[in-house]
């Protein structure tokens, strides 16, 4: 499988090596994920706050993907009528090693860490393995360098 990244990072296809044919596409709006197609069906993407991906639905507005997640990104899918491998923003989970591939490294959302040291140093902070500060509920890091404090919701 072959993965087409644009220039911000967000994955926009995923083209099968082989055949040269496109097996799923992504489309983002400002940034935030809001379709997903797959064999030219599209699924509406219902994200958090976060633009964490929460569910997906069918044109009948029939979910056929579910998810909820721990602080830290562990996610339980409670409905998986189709395949679907969005995390946290910039995370891609990795069926086999049960890891997010976040760009630049890769996450375990079970530790709350990355596996690699941050390669922009000490620039974010003194913990290079660390996610967002310890703050997954108020910023992400959608590149696997630096956290993004997200300030653009009012808590209920």
């Amino acid at each position: 499988m072959l993965y087409v990244y644009g220039l911000d990072g967000e994955l926009l296809a995923e083209v099968d090596a082989g055949t040269g044919q496109t097996q799923r596409e992504y489309v983002w709006l400002d940034g935030e994920l809001v379709a997903y197609l797959v064999d030219g069906t599209v699924y509406h993407v219902h994200n958090d706050h976060l633009g964490t991906p929460q569910a997906l639905t069918d044109e009948t507005g029939a979910t056929v993907w579910k998810a909820s997640y721990s602080p830290f990104g562990k996610a339980t899918v409670t409905t998986e009528q189709i395949k679907f491998n969005l995390r946290f923003p910039g995370q891609y989970f990795d069926a086999e090693t049960g890891l997010h591939y976040n760009w630049h490294r890769y996450y375990d959302p079970s530790l709350g860490r990355y596996l690699q040291s941050d390669r922009l140093g000490l620039f974010d902070g003194v913990d290079t393995y660390g996610y967002v500060h310890g703050n997954p509920l108020l910023s992400i890091d959608p590149t696997g360098e630096y956290d993004l404090h997200q300030q653009d919701w009012t808590p209920c």
